[in-house]
């Protein structure tokens, strides 16, 4: 058709109760929140949220300076005395989830998900002097499938019921076990090595390297720790190679001979095995610095749907102003970053290695020449991080998604 659908719900009044009883609708914004049932008339309202963030591709307009992480594909209905829990099986990086509160649209409480099947955005046209905003879409419609599974909850339906269902839930599917409480808690450590700062020699200026931590001094830190009693330390070094923060080593692994080297490295590492921790080499595969010598900011970034570079923004948190942008990776080239950068990280000795992105961050690629959207990103993730965990000793991720859990001996 020539106007295909842009977004399809699912199911919009299946989860709802019309609030005679005490209740609340649960919708997993952070580790999870509750909207409480409506009260009286003036007690009406939604609320909307994005799994896993918005999409940073659709458009280099649409950016957010600060967001609350939206991980867990669930949302359920707590009537007290009964529930209902929703699984997004699949379609859930296109999931849009929204509580809305009786007498706002109906009579109902209710939580239900939409889908974005069709992403859309407005783009500037014109010559400078006038402008205008026309509405452009993506290429390709998504042609996978929307599955949700539905769990019925008798009796004792409260939100703690339904985070013990979830668990069980993933348990079952990924083969995960409870372990219980650790005699020997671990102690979860990060120190940042370097940042990208321009600098300036003869009146000319270049990007150029600040040191923070360098290997040495981190080695210095664990001593205090272990002096205090604290040990089986897990440290997430970030910074640590070419680039800084910036990510600019995407395929290779160079450490930075400010920081201490490879030998100043293998030390660190060395000190944290003896205290019976772990070493981790933080990176981002998924956005790198657009003048990165790794990386072909033409033929390699993701599009935009008015097919410019998609980009990520770091912003100052002051002034809350753009500082520096980084391209966003197509979703195509992530299986051939992480085979590169795990070869080049097996060869210097890393053994285990943090992401910061991969597991956490989807992002799409709507480059009219092939469309590869947000689901089949996360699919292409997953199987890199299958790869690192079959390669490393021991894998870490930051704010990971639920799907990407398996995978990780650290979160």
């Amino acid at each position: 058709t020539s106007y295909p659908p842009t977004t399809i719900s699912v199911n919009e009044l299946l989860m709802q109760d019309r609030g005679n009883t005490a209740g609340s609708l649960f919708i997993p914004d952070g580790s999870g929140a509750l909207v409480s049932f409506s009260k009286d008339q003036l007690d009406t309202g939604s609320y909307t949220i994005d799994l896993y963030g918005s999409d940073r591709s659709i458009s280099n307009l649409n950016e957010e300076v600060k967001s609350i992480l939206n991980l867990m594909p669930v949302y359920g209905v707590d009537a007290g005395n009964s529930g209902i829990l929703a699984i997004i099986e699949d379609g859930d990086t296109f999931a849009r989830i929204t509580a809305t509160k009786a007498g706002t649209l109906n009579s109902y409480n209710f939580v239900s998900a939409s889908y974005t099947v069709s992403a859309s955005t407005l783009s500037a046209v014109g010559d400078g002097s006038a402008g205008s905003q026309l509405p452009v879409t993506q290429k390709e419609i998504y042609k996978g499938s929307l599955r949700t599974r539905y769990v019925i909850l008798d009796e004792e339906a409260s939100y703690s019921r339904m985070a013990a269902c979830y668990k069980k839930y993933l348990m079952q599917r990924d083969g995960l076990e409870l372990k219980g409480v650790s005699q020997t808690p671990e102690f979860q450590l990060e120190l940042i090595g370097s940042v990208a700062k321009t600098k300036s020699f003869l009146g000319f200026q270049y990007e150029g390297i600040q040191k923070l931590t360098t290997f040495d001094q981190a080695v210095e830190i664990l001593k205090l720790y272990e002096e205090a009693g604290v040990d089986h330390i897990q440290l997430q070094f970030s910074g640590a190679l070419k680039g800084g923060l910036d990510n600019y080593s995407v395929k290779k692994t160079k450490f930075l001979s400010e920081l201490g080297g490879a030998k100043g490295y293998k030390k660190l590492a060395q000190t944290l095995t003896d205290m019976g921790g772990h070493l981790y080499l933080a990176n981002a595969l998924m956005s790198v610095p657009q003048d990165s010598g790794d990386f072909n900011r033409y033929t390699e970034s993701a599009k935009t749907i008015d097919q410019s570079m998609a980009k990520v923004f770091s912003y100052n948190l002051v002034t809350l102003e753009k500082e520096k942008l980084s391209a966003i990776v197509s979703p195509g080239y992530l299986p051939s970053y992480m085979d590169a950068y795990l070869a080049s990280a097996g060869k210097k000795g890393v053994e285990n290695l943090a992401f910061v992105d991969v597991g956490s961050k989807v992002y799409a690629d709507y480059n009219n020449n092939l469309v590869i959207n947000r689901q089949t990103d996360q699919r292409n993730a997953l199987t890199a991080l299958e790869k690192a965990a079959g390669k490393t000793e021991n894998l870490m991720l930051t704010s990971a998604y639920m799907d990407s859990v398996r995978y990780a001996n650290s979160l």
